[in-house]
């Protein structure tokens, strides 16, 4: 591997981590809201019934699977 192409991987890798921490970041944001709104509402609704944890969760294995996965295929 040439110094050309290390250098643009380096880039490349450090776009998909910093875009998988920052999708992790929403994804808790997301479901700390729904539990939030959920305590605010008085009527307690179970977690695995609210779509918008739903929502967080599915962002959260986004950001942690699916990500960490491309770069582990990208770099070996």
């Amino acid at each position: 591997m040439g110094d050309e192409e290390t250098g643009s991987s380096l880039y490349v890798g450090v776009i998909i981590s910093i875009t998988g921490n920052i999708l992790i970041s929403v994804a808790l944001n997301i479901q700390k809201y729904s539990h939030n709104k959920n305590e605010k509402s008085g009527v307690h609704v179970p977690y695995m019934k609210r779509k918008l944890w739903w929502l967080g969760l599915i962002l959260m294995l986004l950001g942690s699977f699916s990500l960490t996965l491309l770069l582990f295929l990208f770099f070996f």
